[in-house]
């Protein structure tokens, strides 16, 4: 299209329904909450990290590697920077679909209402047009908190 005279390239954006279409995903199978390869992963979830909705994804392989891998679930590992502590997680991030919010929590305890969002200035890397890596360090080192846990929450909206 054209801008003023300028000429520019409409963004792409890939939703949830036209991967899952793109993917072979049908009825209920193509739902965000379905897990048609009885994985425990949702296609919601193999979405937004870069999975391929057709494999059951299982072990290790199933988690993104840290630093180069382009796709797979959240990393999340204990670094020891400068003698302290903190929980480290990273994870792919679609570039190309606005409505996709990944929120990073943390708590010290697994109740449903303790999770805070983090606070974080999260690391961003690009991997390509569609991706970019992402690296959130807790504020909270270990010896301040006995147990620290994290997630991340995916969201859509419509």
């Amino acid at each position: 299209g054209y801008l003023d005279g300028i000429s520019f390239i409409p963004s792409s954006s890939v939703s949830l329904a036209s991967w899952a279409t793109e993917n072979g995903l049908v009825g209920p199978d193509a739902a965000p909450e379905a897990t048609p390869r009885e994985d425990g992963i949702s296609n919601l979830l193999k979405y937004a990290f870069g999975m391929n909705p057709n494999i059951a994804h299982s072990g290790t392989d199933r988690y993104l590697i840290p630093g180069i891998g382009t796709s797979g679930l959240p990393n999340i590992r204990i670094e020891n920077i400068d003698d302290n502590r903190r929980l480290r997680i990273e994870f792919v991030r679609r570039k190309d679909n606005s409505r996709l919010r990944y929120a990073v929590q943390f708590s010290n305890s697994l109740d449903p209402t303790a999770w805070q969002e983090s606070t974080a200035i999260p690391a961003v890397t690009p991997i390509t047009q569609e991706w970019e890596r992402v690296v959130v360090q807790d504020v909270v080192t270990l010896p301040e908190a006995r147990r620290r846990f994290v997630r991340i929450e995916v969201t859509e909206s419509h």
